[in-house]
């Protein structure tokens, strides 16, 4: 596969990699005998003819600089040598004839897809993988006659166990979550209690909106537009019990200009634990996040586009001081921006770890009044496809003020807060890790990672 790097050999001219002849046919072709295709990375092409000169045979995600547009016009009137595109096509067919691709069905229908081998293999290079930073007093394992109640909280304790986004996003067949595979492993008789209040997660946020009858009923308003900025009466008004959609999963609500189009939540939270509240939007377009009258995230009229056209998802997160029991108002704003992601990396039902729609959680980063009365605490906190993944770089802080979560926990629970981190690289500890009692590095461990 060529790289993205543009290289300087010698005196030769610099040129970038899918573009050298040097490297391609002199050296790796020539030189080297190599018999199969030379195929780019995503995008990696700048110029179609120099790609086709130069010894790249494949323009990959979708032919978007060596296709029949650019290239059959030169190759029909000599510019270009039909023995280069010859050789390319004879390339690429050795390869698919070798591999018997035209002999057989590809799929072996006696081998599961749930293959149970490949579950096996999966648990046992998620348990070599996990990494123990910190064990202070021999705290791990935990003692089964000194630990009868185990509080786990913190935002990778649901759902799937994290994964970075392109390449490397997965989804997987089945998966035991953070929280399962500690209820699993506890004895009989220890109570795991999920730490909900402090736990983002768009699918289990409370919201409360107030109906005709003056009523608190359960979700939020929206209001849903055909236009790009709230303008205009709304096209759909309906009560969603959540802000968790991905539009290529499910139908967009508003029946025309589908490409394009505006919503806004409207409605209230009750805060449950005194002290700050983390918001987090993430969209796949602009938002602007008011909680009791105050602006706390807006980029609705200039959404920032991920690097290099595609990334993880733009998440935003903010902090928010509330009262246990007090009410406050919550206003979302969105308008999706068509493309926002680049096509090459995006597939449908955000296959490669892309969020094509928009979510709203809040949490408390307070632990509840009674915290206290727990033996010990796991916090599992982390990156995952919305801030980490492949051609993008990452800051070593924790996102989502998972820090001051941190802290909070392990004041309450001192030497007894095991802290359970995921990402594809380190973070930095230095804020809490001489308040916690054991620290487990478990990068992205897949399906079977916390089993």
């Amino acid at each position: 596969m060529g790289a993205y790097n543009f290289m300087q050999i010698g005196t030769l001219p610099s040129a970038q990699c899918n573009e050298s002849s040097f490297l391609l046919n002199e050296v790796l072709k020539t030189e080297w005998g190599f018999k199969g295709f030379v195929m780019s990375d995503y995008d990696a092409i700048h110029d179609g003819v120099k790609a086709y000169l130069g010894g790249c045979d494949l323009d990959l995600p979708n032919g978007q600089f060596m296709n029949s547009t650019t290239l059959g016009p030169l190759i029909l009137n000599g510019t270009l040598p039909e023995s280069i595109l010859d050789d390319k096509v004879r390339r690429i067919l050795r390869e698919v004839v070798s591999f018997g691709f035209l002999d057989r069905q590809q799929l072996d229908s006696s081998i599961p897809l749930d293959d149970p081998r490949s579950e096996l293999a999966a648990l046992n290079t998620a348990r070599e993988g996990i990494v123990l930073l910190k064990n202070a007093g021999k705290l791990l394992p935990l003692k089964k006659n000194q630990v009868r109640s185990i509080a786990v909280i913190g935002p990778a304790a649901l759902g799937a166990p994290p994964t970075g986004f392109g390449s490397s996003f997965v989804t997987p067949i089945s998966f035991v979550s953070e929280l399962e595979g500690i209820q699993d492993e506890a004895p009989a008789g220890t109570k795991v209690v999920l730490i909900s209040p402090c736990t983002l997660d768009p699918a289990t946020a409370p919201w409360e909106f107030v109906g005709a009858s003056g009523q608190a009923v359960p979700g939020l308003q929206g209001q849903y537009f055909t236009t790009s900025d709230l303008s205009g009466a709304p096209a759909v008004t309906r009560v969603d019990n959540e802000v968790n959609f991905d539009w290529e999963q499910g139908q967009i609500p508003v029946a025309q200009n589908q490409a394009t189009f505006s919503a806004k939540w409207t409605g209230q939270i009750v805060a449950q634990i005194s002290g700050d509240q983390v918001f987090k939007v993430c969209a796949d377009g602009g938002v602007r996040l008011i909680v009791n009258g105050q602006t706390l995230i807006d980029n609705f009229n200039s959404p920032p586009l991920p690097p290099l056209g595609f990334g993880p998802t733009v998440a935003f997160s903010a902090k928010f001081p509330a009262v246990a029991g007090n009410v406050y108002t919550v206003e979302l704003d969105y308008h999706r921006v068509p493309g926002f992601f680049g096509s090459a990396f995006v597939k449908p039902g955000g296959g490669v770890g892309g969020l094509l729609g928009v979510q709203l959680s809040w949490a408390s980063l307070q632990p509840p009044a009674d915290f206290a009365k727990y033996d010990a605490v796991v916090v599992c906190v982390g990156t995952n496809n919305q801030h980490d993944g492949e051609g993008y770089d990452r800051p070593f802080q924790l996102p989502e003020f998972q820090d001051e979560l941190i802290q909070n926990v392990s004041n309450v629970k001192l030497g007894q807060t095991i802290v359970v981190t995921h990402g594809g690289g380190s973070f930095d500890v230095q804020p809490w890790i001489n308040q916690i009692g054991a620290l487990l590095h478990a990068s992205y461990p897949g399906q079977n990672g916390v089993s």
